[in-house]
């Protein structure tokens, strides 16, 4: 069972206090009668007195008056009536307290004292009191007899008859409340345990993700450390055959030979790629950083892309501003993005296309494609923005943030048909995030699209 209903139900749960002080003043106000209310604790929870003249401080300022007094005060406070009913009090001075227990459902929450006050039946107001010392006055203090209230027995019932009713209404409808409020807590702390539960889970599952990746990144170094060495030969030897090192070939035998240099070369290149992805992933990526010539950058990029550009009498324009200040960049890492960025948009884009590249400086505030940075621009520092922009087949919006991810292809069958691994955007990412700039794209299905570096200028 919950925690919450197995928990025994308290008077101040039930009712405010700030309702509690209200209802028995109200009760005190209507009957001119003193009250006390204890709860389940036997902690004191309200109480009303009305002005008692000098009765009860008459018979405190005697020594034997004030051990009776004090005796029948603390009998009646302790008391606990079985059951439901009220239980009779009577003082030796023939006063009365009435002690009626407090129910709900079954359950004990506390009791309300009614008194003193002067049962109606009563003949003699006070009783004779012989215990008391010699010399008490005791006309004096039949003279103080009136500053109780005197009630019959079936007045003092219709009066605890209506305090009861009261209650049980106003205990309905608080529990009716702490019921929902219990049920509402009940519901969050069983919906919270499964998200702890869940969240546990999915930590778990994130470090092993982690120690997965880790291991991936690790193999696909050690795999690309393994690899160019073979690969390196395989080139040096297919040069020599065309150098004719080792004796002359035929025509077609060259062509082989060179085939195998060029096809040799682009897997070189792609483990390489693999290699360098692996190091930033690892944070082993370390950059040498010296003052480049942007300028400069952006020609060496474009004259090593024209050769393919050409092929499909793609029109390649450059837009640079002249007065780019130079900054420090690892400029064969930042020649290789720019490459691989023109390389992508020539590929993508249909004979007769148009390829242009941009560089500026600007401190207007960017804002980056969502996961595909590591900080964006607010304009507070000046940075250069480099952009390749084609009006080749475009990507699909939903793509957009997944293109920089290593391996990751469009899949469908237009871009399929261009082949590549997916570890082009993967390497220009991890060049600028190394250079603390960030990578932006903008495209539209069969209007083109719009790759941006944003790089801070370091002198």
């Amino acid at each position: 069972m919950s925690i919450y209903f197995d928990k025994t139900m308290r008077l101040k749960e039930l009712i405010s206090a700030d309702l509690i002080n209200e209802l028995f003043q109200s009760m005190a106000n209507l009957y001119k009668v003193h009250l006390k209310v204890f709860d389940e604790q036997d902690t004191l929870v309200y109480q009303v007195a009305f002005e008692s003249g000098n009765f009860c401080q008459l018979i405190f300022l005697d020594l034997n008056g004030q051990k009776a007094c004090t005796r029948k005060v603390s009998e009646v406070k302790i008391s606990k009536p079985l059951g439901e009913s009220a239980e009779v009090h009577n003082c030796f001075s023939g006063l009365r307290y009435m002690v009626q227990p407090i129910y709900y459902q079954g359950e004990y929450l506390g009791r309300i004292i009614i008194g003193p006050y002067w049962p109606k039946e009563l003949s003699a107001k006070p009783k004779p009191m012989s215990f008391m010392q010699a010399g008490f006055d005791f006309e004096n203090l039949k003279a103080q007899v009136n500053t109780h209230k005197t009630f019959s027995q079936g007045q003092i019932d219709l009066i605890i008859k209506h305090i009861i009713t009261v209650l049980d209404i106003l205990f309905h409808a608080s529990h009716k409340s702490w019921l929902t409020s219990k049920m509402h807590l009940e519901s969050i702390s069983a919906s919270y345990k499964e998200l702890e539960s869940k969240n546990k889970m999915l930590e778990e599952s994130i470090e092993r993700m982690k120690e997965i990746d880790k291991l991936k990144s690790n193999f696909l170094a050690t795999m690309s450390h393994e690899l160019r060495t073979p690969l390196t030969s395989i080139i040096g030897y297919a040069e020599m055959l065309v150098e004719q090192v080792s004796g002359e070939l035929n025509a077609l035998q060259k062509t082989y030979s060179s085939n195998i240099i060029e096809k040799g070369e682009n897997l070189l290149s792609m483990i390489n790629a693999v290699l360098e992805i692996s190091r930033n992933e690892s944070q082993t990526l370390t950059m040498n950083k010296v003052t480049a010539d942007v300028v400069e950058l952006v020609q060496n990029a474009v004259s090593t892309v024209f050769p393919q550009a050409q092929k499909k009498n793609i029109s390649l324009k450059t837009y640079v501003d002249e007065n780019l200040p130079p900054c420090k960049l690892d400029k064969e890492r930042m020649n290789q993005a720019l490459v691989n960025l023109l390389s992508n948009s020539a590929k993508f884009t249909q004979n007769g296309g148009i390829v242009s590249i941009h560089a500026f400086a600007s401190r207007e505030p960017v804002k980056q494609n969502s996961g595909n940075s590591a900080r964006f621009f607010d304009g507070k520092e000046p940075y250069i923005c480099i952009s390749v922009t084609d009006n080749g087949i475009g990507i699909p919006e939903e793509h957009l943030d997944k293109i920089f991810y290593s391996f990751y292809q469009v899949d469908n069958n237009q871009t399929r048909n261009f082949g590549g691994a997916g570890i082009g955007l993967a390497v220009v990412k991890a060049f600028v995030e190394a250079h603390r700039g960030f990578c932006k794209v903008e495209s539209k299905v069969q209007k083109g699209s719009k790759f941006s570096l944003f790089l801070p200028i370091e002198r």
